[in-house]
């Protein structure tokens, strides 16, 4: 039975698209000084981000492995992404590009053992977000400003060891709800729950706001993921 035209053209770009990995796997190998044949490449499917630049990436053979982007990946990765890896046993195995990313993007900034952090920028479904963090210890004036233009954030997720808040945060009550009445202040509105035990704090928040202007979240070190779609505001 001959094929469609619709069948013909995924054929072809299917083609396009390995004659496309087969060149980033050499070009990621000839940056690491290493011989053609020396590796290969493989698709997956990021599963987990577990900090240090690692990620946790499931192959298409459903096996599990760790790997991390490559220098020349500009793509921002998120849970869901199907990824090229280079497949290396020896120098490790890296990620060359996103091949299909996932629509409900969640997005996450790793903060973990890191004590003050400039800025960050994050491509996110074609708007440009910037990530201004100061002090990552969670205390009244410290917070992560989220600016940009015409963007809706979803939420914001984080987690915070109990050795990560200070004595000095006096205006920070972890029992009484004073982050939801904060933010219901501007048109934001947040769902959060708190739950204290001897070992850890978490607190999630769902963030509704537009970010026209400067908008404030108070966070301590650990992770954030930026969870959601994004939504141009006219």
């Amino acid at each position: 039975m001959p094929q469609s035209l619709d069948q013909q053209k995924e054929v072809f770009i299917d083609t396009l698209l390995q004659k496309s990995d087969e060149l980033n796997a050499l070009l990621s190998r000839q940056a690491r000084g290493q011989e053609d044949g020396s590796s290969s490449f493989t698709r997956g499917t990021i599963t987990n981000f577990l900090g240090g630049g690692l990620c946790e990436v499931q192959l298409t053979n459903q096996e599990t492995i760790q790997a991390q982007k490559a220098a020349f990946c500009h793509h921002t990765l998120a849970i869901g992404d199907k990824v090229l890896i280079d497949f290396d046993q020896e120098d490790g195995h890296f990620i060359l590009g996103v091949l299909k990313a996932v629509q409900n993007r969640k997005l996450t900034l790793d903060f973990t053992n890191v004590e003050t952090i400039k800025s960050h920028e994050l491509q996110f479904t074609g708007q440009r977000l910037r990530f201004e963090a100061h002090d990552m210890w969670l205390a009244a004036n410290n917070h992560l400003n989220l600016n940009t233009n015409n963007v809706e954030i979803v939420s914001v997720t984080y987690d915070l060891k109990a050795s990560d808040i200070r004595s000095t945060s006096k205006n920070y009550d972890i029992k009484a709800q004073s982050i939801r009445q904060n933010f219901q202040q501007s048109r934001k509105v947040v769902q959060g729950v708190d739950r204290v035990d001897a070992r850890s704090i978490q607190y999630t928040a769902d963030i509704s706001a537009n970010l026209q202007s400067k908008k404030n979240v108070t966070l301590g070190t650990g992770t954030i993921t930026l969870d959601g779609k994004l939504t141009v505001v006219s």
